[in-house]
């Protein structure tokens, strides 16, 4: 998919509200899990992902926003690599997580946030971008995760011998990272779990949704769609 000059812009103001957040909270030295539920706040750890503000986007077009988004880097277990991660809390009571990745392999998930599913939509025009609101955005009934995989797409980084060649590798990261969300904000423990996507994603999904790592008992995964 061609990245136009407006989903460009988006990237960048997603990149610069993203850019004092932290990008290597603790990793236990083996995948640790809480134990939550919705009653359980997020950790302290989630305050510092908030994002706060989104330069260049209207104000009025982020009215409602600001206050449940999340975003940064997490890291998995491997020197210096992250994946990226955009969190939305849903507008509505919801305890429904619902996990967003694109195809390819190798597209950005920013694009499924920003021209499909997402809350916020911009367009180009002769003026320069113009920002809306998505009256359809998934997170008006659930919470929404969108995340950059694998290593070395969008904002997901590290260096070469990071990368991954094949799903199984693929899937082991997304475990790790998932944990570690999970550790930020523990009451999404115990929320229904469904992994999304579209094109190559139905492939990943289903490979992540069926890793043997990610037991019943660490991920309980209610659904793919894709």
């Amino acid at each position: 998919m061609r990245v136009t000059a407006a989903l460009a812009v988006s990237y960048l103001s997603v990149l610069a509200a993203a850019a004092t957040l932290p990008t290597r909270p603790i990793i236990p030295s083996a995948p640790r899990r809480v134990h939550a539920s919705s009653e359980h706040p997020s950790s302290h750890l989630a305050s510092e992902y908030l994002i706060k503000s989104l330069p260049n986007i209207p104000t009025n077009v982020t009215d409602g926003l600001i206050g449940r988004m999340y975003s940064g880097t997490l890291p998995i277990l491997k020197d210096g690599a992250s994946l990226f991660f955009w969190y939305i809390k849903s507008s509505s009571p919801s305890e429904d997580l619902v996990i967003w990745l694109n195809g390819g392999p190798g597209c950005s998930s920013m694009i499924g946030a920003f021209e499909e599913n997402g809350p916020l939509r911009v367009s180009n025009s002769s003026s320069g971008p113009e920002w809306s609101r998505n009256p359809y955005s998934w997170d008006n009934a659930a919470n929404v995760l969108y995340v950059e995989q694998p290593i070395g797409t969008g904002f997901a980084f590290g260096n070469g011998s990071d990368y991954v060649s094949s799903e199984i590798g693929v899937g082991e990261d997304f475990y790790l990272l998932l944990n570690n969300f999970y550790n930020i904000f523990p009451e999404t423990e115990s929320y229904r779990l469904y992994i999304s996507g579209e094109s190559y994603a139905g492939r990943r999904s289903g490979r992540i949704g069926n890793l043997p790592v990610l037991l019943i008992s660490v991920m309980r995964c209610r659904a793919l769609f894709y």
